[in-house]
This record gives structure tokens, sequence and C-alpha cells, in this order.
């Protein structure tokens, strides 16, 4: 399936990887559902305050989620390739989003509409084991940042920021990521 279709390479190693698999079947349904789309760089893919209409993989680029609090711009994580994007929770509940999500480079994503997260939810077995899976996902980096931002420094957190994801730091302006470690010019 991957090699046939290698716009779906990087959302299938993502499923594997938490052993989410999909019959041959089951996959045509999927790509029958799926928008492959580019959008460039400062796209907002998510507002603020607004319900979550559409969720997203994020095949190539990388983007950044972030608040505004008291016209303030918070930058809550960066999003490099090979994760979704936006929360199927607030897809399902339609709570507003508590925050935004922008891309900072071009990007391709593989998109899904409410209609279509829909009639994934309701026609595929697993598309249940893939919801929780991302809602997992969704806590455990929630938590994961919590603890880095409480217990390294800005250098530690940029050093694992280098050996996680180097692409960050090649294609976000730097900004961003003093931003997101959290390091403010002072003077």
């Amino acid at each position: 399936m991957e090699l046939q279709y290698p716009e779906y390479a990087g959302a299938c190693q993502f499923l594997s990887a938490r052993r989410v698999y999909f019959t041959e079947g089951e996959f045509a349904t999927i790509r029958s559902l799926t928008r492959v789309v580019t959008y460039p760089r400062n796209t907002i893919l998510m507002e603020q305050g607004k319900p979550v209409e559409k969720m997203y993989f994020l095949n190539k680029g990388v983007c950044h989620l972030y608040r505004i609090h008291k016209e303030q711009k918070y930058i809550v994580g960066l999003i490099p390739s090979g994760d979704f994007m936006s929360t199927p929770l607030y897809m399902s509940n339609g709570v507003p989003s508590s925050c935004e999500i922008e891309s900072l480079t071009e990007i391709e994503v593989l998109e899904w509409g409410m209609p279509e997260f829909n009639q994934l939810m309701k026609e595929l077995p697993q598309a249940n084991e893939l919801f929780w899976s991302l809602m997992e996902r969704v806590m455990m980096w929630v938590q994961d940042n919590q603890i880095d931002q409480l217990c390294l420094t800005a250098e530690e957190r940029y050093q694992k920021l280098l050996d996680e994801h180097p692409e960050v730091l090649r294609e976000v302006p730097l900004k961003y990521i003093a931003a997101f470690l959290n390091i403010h010019r002072t003077a």
C-alpha cells in the first residue's frame, strides 16, 4: 500500500507504530475520503475559539501550535512532518479549539473534513482504535511538554529538539524556535 500510494507512507508508518492496520478495502475507503492538499506558509489550519472542522496528517513541512492570551502569542508546540494535527476529541464533541495551528513552511497534508471523519468513524472498525491512539498521543505529548518545561533548561530542550527533529531547526525561523523554548530578548 505505501509504495503504490507514497502520499500515505507517513500515515501508514504512524499507524503501524501504534498497531493500527487496515485491509486493502478499508484503505481504499480511506483514500476515497481523503484529500491530499498543499498549503502555503502562514496558513491557519485550526483557529482558536472556533470549532475544529478538519483533521490533518502532516506529510511535509512544519507547523506550530499556539495560543493567544492577552494579545500575546504563546507557542505550545512545533509539529514536524509525520504526525497528526488537530484532535479527534474536538472534532467529535464540537468544543471550540483552545489553540491555533499555523503552517511555518509550505506543507502537504492528508485532510479529512467533518463529514469524511464521521464516515470513517462509522464505516471502519479500526477507527475507534485510531481515535484512542490519537488521544493517547495527544496526552503523552502534553505531558512530555509539561515535564520538559519544568525539568529541562532551554539549552536541553533545544538539544532534544535537535536530536528528535533536526528538520525543524533547518526549516523554521529562529524566532519561533526561541519562542517555543521560552527564550525572550531582554533590553
